[in-house]
């Protein structure tokens, strides 16, 4: 017996709503996928969950006519890529899954021009890592392979070229400075891990005081009247490493460290008139944004 697709249906079984279309590992078609797109109110979904169904790139042209669509999941399907020329310039798509289709190195030049893409799943693909490389001058996309097809290092270099081809000034650090600003760095998280040894135990006045002479030692005058309320069990920085670093001008540089998750911080120092450096401000990197943080 043959499937024939239910858009009522699927609206009562809540598959399709006003934001989420969820037909996952159903024998869901392009024709069918057309139909949908012509029967729904288009500028509110969100996200699209078509994962395992029997779509081609044929779909892609009427998925992009959702205009705030940020999640598009369609691993394990027919996709080529060719289709995300329907993509180009789309505003809002932000997260692609891909894993286990015919996305090859010749998709990836358009995929490059979703502006905000920022995660995008890759695992069990045709990439090569040639052409995994022709992304890294696109500081906004983040390939993940789950399942080996590339190896932790290889998606470290990849990073590493990325953030090379993406920097604004390309002059080398000093080795003085740098050796400075990571020894600076390295003796403000083992403060830091310190006081939270013993925070953790009992979070008094007195101890949040001292948390206030570890920012005035390691900080610009900004944070000298910061209370450190939070902490993590095992310390808040054990896991990061420098993984680059980069001047903003003569007397401002940005430290960059990854922590376990690959999640990239940034740390922006600023010279003082003795040529010493102290922190100015943290940053995390999220969907393909700089967000500071309190430190």
């Amino acid at each position: 017996m043959s499937f024939k697709f239910d858009f009522e249906q699927a609206k009562k079984d809540g598959l399709v709503n006003v934001y989420n279309i969820n037909l996952e590992n159903l024998p869901i078609a392009d024709d069918d996928i057309s139909y949908l797109c012509q029967n729904i109110t288009a500028k509110q979904i969100v996200n699209v969950n078509l994962i395992g169904t029997k779509i081609t790139d044929k779909s892609l042209e009427s998925l992009a006519k959702f205009p705030n669509l940020q999640y598009l999941f369609i691993s394990n399907t027919n996709i080529t890529g060719q289709g995300f020329c329907y993509f180009v310039g789309h505003k809002k798509l932000s997260t692609l899954w891909l894993e286990n289709t015919q996305v090859s190195d010749g998709a990836l030049s358009l995929i490059a021009q979703i502006p905000n893409l920022n995660i995008m799943l890759i695992e069990g693909t045709p990439i090569t890592w040639q052409g995994l490389l022709t992304l890294a001058q696109h500081s906004h996309i983040t390939p993940i392979a789950r399942g080996g097809q590339f190896s932790d290092e290889q998606l470290a270099e990849f990073r590493h070229i990325q953030r090379q081809a993406n920097k604004k000034n390309k002059k080398q650090i000093d080795d003085g400075d740098l050796k400075q600003i990571i020894t600076h760095l390295s003796t403000f998280f083992d403060a830091i891990h310190a006081w939270e040894e013993i925070a953790e135990l009992d979070l008094t006045d007195e101890i949040i005081q001292k948390s206030t002479e570890i920012y005035r030692q390691f900080f610009t005058e900004n944070w000298h009247d910061t209370k450190r309320m939070h902490l993590q069990g095992g310390g808040s920085y054990k896991d990061h490493k420098v993984v680059d670093s980069e001047y903003i001008s003569k007397n401002r540089l940005y430290l960059y460290t990854e922590n376990d998750s690959n999640t990239l911080h940034r740390f922006i120092f600023i010279r003082q008139e003795n040529n010493s450096w102290l922190l100015d401000k943290m940053q995390i990197k999220f969907d393909s944004k700089w967000s500071s943080y309190d430190p």
